[in-house]
């Protein structure tokens, strides 16, 4: 599932980045993509999302119960 999770924040980041290539920034929440996103494989909730001006996180909770932790990804520029 870890490489699941990979990919769906991928997907994720790159629906992100069209965004701000539409609107000049990333959205405050992940429902203004719309609907389809991908889920979190291990919770299928959607994945955590944080947006940081000209960056963003996005964070998998993991899988908790066998002891792996959260996978998570920074993506976009450095302030700066």
């Amino acid at each position: 599932a870890a490489g699941e999770a990979q990919l769906g924040m991928l997907r994720l980041a790159a629906a992100l980045e069209r965004h701000r290539a539409r609107t000049g920034a990333y959205p405050p929440a992940l429902d203004v993509l719309g609907p389809g996103l991908p889920a979190d494989p291990f919770t299928g909730q959607p994945f955590e999302y944080r947006p940081e001006g000209t960056r963003f996180t996005l964070r998998s909770a993991g899988a908790a119960s066998s002891g792996s932790p959260p996978l998570t990804r920074t993506y976009g520029r450095a302030p700066g």
